[in-house]
């Protein structure tokens, strides 16, 4: 397992130790995603590149420059050609793809820390008010006690002074 920077014995108690199962289902969710996910400005981690450039004099030099870089279209996915506009989906060369899946591994180790870290931290919460509430049940059942300890006392009291005075 690798260090973390969530330190699990100060505020948190780590009750939920590290699973490697669990991680490996956030790897394979995170690989998922990313290999049926397409390249956009706010995801650069996807497998695919959308190539939707108008007109297609202009696309095609890009699409050859791609495919001289290891890109492949991708059969699975939507292909058109329309109005003089290609539409087509590449395949990042596998280089990228090692590289981007090495992020998509730190992203989905990062993602399982943090889960870890609030199910811990709910936790603690829940067997701290757990705590709380016996040492404020045991603090009523010994005050309880204590009161009729002291009940018992002046009944004692009462009664030794009413033989006293009826003795005589």
């Amino acid at each position: 397992m690798k260090q973390t920077k969530y330190k699990y014995g100060d505020s948190v108690i780590e009750f939920f130790s590290f699973d490697n199962d669990e991680l490996q289902e956030y790897i394979t969710k995170a690989e998922q995603a990313y290999y049926n996910s397409i390249e956009t400005l706010d995801n650069k981690l996807a497998a695919s590149v959308q190539l939707q450039k108008n007109p297609l004099v202009v696309q095609l030099p890009e699409l050859f420059k791609l495919y001289d870089q290891g890109y492949t279209v991708r059969t699975d996915r939507f292909c058109n050609v329309s109005g003089g506009s290609l539409d087509i989906t590449l395949m990042k060369p596998q280089k990228m793809i090692d590289a981007d899946l090495a992020l998509v591994h730190a992203h989905a180790e990062e993602a399982y820390e943090i889960f870890r870290w609030s199910k811990n931290s709910q936790e603690t919460e829940r067997q701290l008010a757990i705590s709380a509430e016996k040492i404020k049940r045991d603090k009523t059942k010994a005050l309880a006690l204590a009161e009729q300890k002291e009940l018992e006392a002046q009944r004692e009291r009462a009664l030794n002074d009413l033989r006293k005075a009826y003795a005589a």
